[in-house]
């Protein structure tokens, strides 16, 4: 940055002089992972920590559902 300079005529007007770089940084961003992508990563993570899989879980639903309806 520049040191101010007045006016010596005006006393109320002063001026700064800003020195500005002509090449500009850009960064960017990107994400690791897409979002049906996160969903498996989440999914398969609590799969392999409960020990329970989406299809064992289809499977017992439908195998309670098929009992309940021979006893009605």
């Amino acid at each position: 940055m520049g040191l101010p300079s007045y006016n010596v005529n005006d006393k109320n007007q002063s001026y700064i002089k800003i020195y500005m770089r002509t090449g500009v940084r850009v960064k960017t961003s990107t994400f690791d992972f897409t979002t049906p992508n996160m969903i498996a990563e989440i999914g398969g993570t609590t799969g392999l920590l409960l020990g329970i899989s989406l299809i064992q879980t289809c499977i017992s639903l439908k195998n309670f559902v098929l009992s309940k309806m021979k006893k009605i």
